[in-house]
């Protein structure tokens, strides 16, 4: 690979990494071992498939997928494919592409697919780990926690779904062409089983995102295995409606909620239920 980059990538919004401690940090955090399936999302000229693919036998996985739509890099994932026969090259739209057999995905995709990606990593049924380079401003979110300023609908997505740890940011001159703000490197865990709370209301932002909060309150009472049995949803759908953030936004739509308003709702409702998870276990144990 050439050490100095002339390619022009602005028009895919893909900055290429080029700082190695970063992807020495990429593979450490990954802990790649060789019965693994990798997928290099935005594979570019091929830095991160090349480091896995040039991994001692122990380390190395059984098989790399580099993912690539933009043709000028074709000469350099063609050396790659030639050199180690367990790469193969994938050509399109990451976003329309299955890869049932994919089980980490170690990859630094172009920016325009941050918001995408969450979801699409929900159909690798394999996936033990993501670890990603993305924006900073999607890592902030994605690792606030509720009640917390930078939580947000990125926030409750990603995490109803995974447990996420920021690894470490990244600095823009890391980048080919470098990025605007600093970029980070976070790594992502699929929840087995998955959380019914947060998963439940990101299941009602997707799907009826036009229902307000007062009815998402209902339907968690009513139909949501989320909270357990119907007396423990009743006390915990009480506590919520009757804090003064519920009672000023329960009237709202839940896809109007402003990021606050979501962080304070989210986070008097996961109180409100381990409150309730802290009292039964109490009264179990003077029982």
């Amino acid at each position: 690979m050439p050490s100095e980059l002339v390619l022009d990538t602005d028009g895919l919004d893909q900055h290429l990494l080029r700082d190695t401690a970063v992807v020495r940090k990429l593979l450490e955090t990954a802990d790649v071992a060789a019965h693994d399936v990798i997928a290099d999302l935005g594979a570019g000229t091929g830095v991160i498939t090349q480091a896995l693919a040039s991994q001692p036998a122990a380390r190395a996985p059984a098989r790399i997928h580099a993912v690539e739509i933009d043709p000028k890099f074709g000469p350099y994932l063609a050396v790659l494919a030639q050199r180690f026969t367990r790469v193969d090259v994938l050509w399109g739209d990451i976003l329309d592409i299955r890869l049932d057999d994919v089980t980490k995905v170690v990859a630094n995709p172009p920016f325009r697919l941050t918001e995408h990606l969450p979801r699409w990593l929900r159909r690798l049924d394999r996936l033990t780990s993501a670890t990603l380079v993305m924006g900073r401003s999607f890592g902030r979110a994605a690792v606030a926690r509720p009640g917390a300023g930078h939580y947000n609908r990125v926030s409750l997505n990603v995490q109803s779904r995974y447990v996420v740890t920021m690894v470490a940011t990244i600095a823009p001159e890391g980048f080919h062409p470098p990025t605007r703000t600093p970029a980070c490197l976070l790594h992502l865990v699929p929840r087995r089983p998955r959380p019914g709370l947060e998963t439940a209301v990101d299941d009602a932002f997707s799907r009826r995102g036009g229902i307000r909060v007062k009815d998402l309150l209902r339907q968690l009472r009513n139909d949501s295995a989320a909270l357990g049995s119907l007396p423990r949803r009743q006390q915990v759908v009480a506590a919520v409606r009757a804090s003064p953030t519920t009672r000023r936004i329960h009237q709202r739509r839940l896809q109007e909620l402003r990021s606050a308003d979501l962080s304070l709702f989210m986070a008097e409702l996961l109180h409100a239920d381990a409150t309730n998870q802290s009292d039964a276990t109490n009264q179990s144990d003077v029982s």
